[in-house]
């Protein structure tokens, strides 16, 4: 079961019951996968002592997590980010032009650019925004959402991951909702996200220099949607507020 912390926590304990009943009357074995993993054995669902048993079959986590392949493949950059002003979609762009062409100069005039939104609306308006100027400025600009026709979403993906692609947009930006985070295997230079929760954010950045082959790759947040509109009943985002 891949990406289990998509379910909202509200629901973890449904699937904590669910995974130890079937397990149990089935003798079956569940591989639960995650990059922000929830510990749904730690909840507390009945008053029973009896718990299922979970097994990390990751023993050493911190000899992973301290790697530099893995603690220093992605640095975050929080500079866009302000306690009381969102960013305009005129500071995104400039910012998203400014990085992407700081990068380019340094990598033989290529980078990918992947730029995240939190509504499909926000992101088509910035596609608007950016399109004209990135086409006079030598950038192929793409958009992926969960709306466009799954034949279409698969083609695009497949476009994205080929060499040839790569060759043939050597500066490109991506614009995307919250579908990029999950389930698409697609590797960017750098990468910008409106802010959410901390999970969707580190999720984010696992499309950011996905093998660690690159260096100066970068996540810059800001804040442009109004987050408590998805996340609001949320548990992790009210814990993360109260923080």
């Amino acid at each position: 079961i891949d990406e289990l912390q998509a379910y909202s926590p509200e629901h973890w304990d449904k699937i904590y019951y669910y995974l130890k009943n079937i397990s149990e009357l089935f003798n079956t074995v569940f591989i639960v996968m995650s990059a922000t993993l929830p510990e749904i054995d730690k909840l507390k669902i009945s008053k029973s002592p009896v718990f299922i048993d979970f097994i990390r079959l990751n023993q050493n986590r911190k000899g992973y997590f301290n790697n530099p392949n893995f603690s220093e493949r992605v640095q975050f950059d929080l500079s866009m980010l302000s306690e009381n002003k969102k960013s305009s979609l005129d500071d995104i762009m400039d910012r998203v032009f400014q990085e992407s062409e700081n990068y380019a100069a340094l990598n033989n005039g290529q980078c990918r650019t992947l730029i995240e939104f939190i509504f499909k609306k926000a992101a088509g308006e910035f596609y608007e925004q950016i399109y004209d100027e990135a086409m006079l400025k030598g950038f192929e600009v793409k958009v992926l959402s969960g709306t466009i026709l799954e034949p279409v979403r698969k083609k695009l993906i497949s476009d994205l991951k080929s060499e040839t692609a790569k060759e043939k947009d050597s500066k490109l930006i991506l614009i995307s909702t919250q579908v990029i985070e999950a389930g698409v295997d697609l590797d960017f230079d750098i990468g910008f996200k409106d802010t959410s929760i901390l999970d969707s954010d580190e999720q984010l950045a696992g499309r950011i220099n996905r093998n660690a082959l690159k260096s100066g790759s970068k996540v810059f947040l800001f804040n442009y949607s109004d987050e408590y509109r998805i996340y609001g009943s949320d548990y992790r985002y009210k814990m993360q507020k109260e923080s």
